[in-house]
């Protein structure tokens, strides 16, 4: 009786095992899927919309780790000046795109005067640029970018879809020929890690 206890036991308790083993890889070597670091940034501009202002990358710089994204604003509107928010997902932070200013570089569409009414600032992703003229008539925007931001590709990033997006719950304005602030609709493309 023993015996056959003895053989009962080894079938009932072998498989065990085996089945622990082959449960959690053991013994397969086989493993999922590492995911492809990215090396650049992609950014696809977003459909021009009538009215509405835009970052519109550098093509030069677009397929590398430094974007240049340029904001543009609609042709023929009149302003003072703009002050507007953009959040950044993970996968990329705000750089340096050459200016005096860390986040921000001033382009020829506003006069800066004396004092320079030009400032920007990152908090946990979110960047707030703020760009006013002193000193000189209304600007009529035209072809050339108001401002030009930079965006940098984030370190051991995987390839994807990194977020960029208008800061939720904050309003982004311009002041008119009469100071007057107008509601600044910021219209953004895509951005991808490759």
């Amino acid at each position: 009786m023993t015996r056959r206890l003895a053989s009962l036991l080894r079938m009932l308790l072998l498989p065990i095992p085996l089945t622990l083993l082959f449960a959690c890889g053991g013994g397969s070597g086989l493993t999922g899927p590492v995911p492809a670091k990215a090396t650049k940034l992609r950014y696809e501009n977003p459909t021009p919309t009538p009215g509405h202002f835009q970052l519109v990358v550098e093509a030069a710089t677009n397929d590398t780790g430094h974007l240049l994204l340029d904001l543009m604003g609609p042709t023929g509107t009149v302003t003072q000046g703009v002050a507007f928010f953009v959040t950044t997902g993970k996968g990329a932070t705000w750089g340096n795109p050459g200016g005096s200013d860390p986040h921000a570089k001033a382009g020829a569409e506003l006069i800066l005067g004396s004092p320079a009414l030009f400032k920007s600032k990152v908090s946990a992703g979110d960047l707030q640029v703020g760009l006013f003229q002193t000193g000189a008539p209304p600007a009529t925007l035209g072809a050339t970018p108001i401002l030009t931001l930079a965006l940098d590709l984030g370190t051991s990033v995987n390839q994807g879809s990194v977020g960029l997006a208008v800061t939720a719950g904050k309003s982004s304005v311009y002041l008119d020929r009469a100071n007057t602030k107008q509601s600044l609709i910021l219209d953004l493309g895509t951005l991808t890690a490759q």
